[in-house]
């Protein structure tokens, strides 16, 4: 359940990105990114799932940070009229990218109908290079403080049941990127997996974790580009529902 207003939601972020606007290069070409949401995703749902990537690839948001969060401003970043997906949901960017293949995929498990309404979406990095690409080493450590602090409002706002991390899952590095904000969250301590998964019996490495913070389940598992989709998908929604299934006991 939400417990707060959407301009509520914006006085905690606003600040934030004044941070983290100043704690990146001005002599680089970076897009801030911004966590979205559908347009059902603020009422109260019987399931509430936010996806993590790493970080956009690609974008041309402004760094002006008042621009971006001004609610009566079309192009702004922040609560954006997300009625795109609507039209685009079986087009390319489905088709194209992997990433949202899998999000639909476990979407429409829980929501068959207008699944992105009842979905958000969002990055643990929230300014990568403008063009494309992830950001450098360099980057994302001088940003990952404010990238925290950003992850854990967007967490204590929103009160997901479910954090799908496709972020990586390198597990001999505790989770790839994950394992900062995994951290971060469980006072400073990477926390033990309450479960693990298989999902391609090709590669045993492919696998998802998961773990519960505060009585929120973070499910680890790898970004899904070149991977095999359906599978993925598929271990993906057996383990939201062992889950659900033991709240309900």
């Amino acid at each position: 359940m939400i417990k707060y207003s959407i301009n509520e939601f914006k006085k905690i972020l606003q600040p934030l990105y004044e941070t983290l606007k100043g704690k990146c290069n001005s002599n680089e070409r970076l897009a801030p990114y911004i966590i979205q949401w559908g347009e059902n995703f603020v009422g109260d749902i019987p399931i509430r799932i936010i996806f993590y990537g790493r970080a956009i690839n690609g974008g041309d948001g402004t760094w002006d940070i008042d621009k971006c969060f001004d609610l009566s401003d079309s192009d702004r970043l922040f609560a954006k009229d997300n009625s795109w997906v609507e039209t685009c949901s079986d087009g390319w960017f489905v088709k194209r990218s992997q990433f949202w293949a899998v999000i639909k995929q476990i979407s429409q498990a829980f929501y068959p109908e207008d699944w992105f309404k009842y979905v958000s979406w969002s990055n643990v990095c929230k300014a990568a290079p403008s063009e494309k690409g992830n950001p450098s080493d360099c980057l994302y450590n001088k940003t990952l403080n404010t990238n925290q602090k950003i992850f854990e409002a967007e967490v204590k706002f929103w009160s997901p049941q479910f954090i799908i991390l496709l972020t990586g899952g390198d597990w001999s590095r505790g989770g790839d990127w994950s394992k900062d904000f995994l951290c971060h969250m469980n006072d400073g301590r990477m926390p033990e997996a309450k479960f693990e998964a298989i999902w391609d019996d090709e590669y045993p490495d492919r696998k998802l974790k998961v773990y519960e913070i505060n009585g929120v389940y973070y499910i680890v598992t790898l970004h899904p580009m070149g991977k095999k989709l359906e599978p993925h998908g598929k271990c993906l929604i057996e383990t939201i529902n062992k889950f659900l299934k033991s709240e309900e006991m």
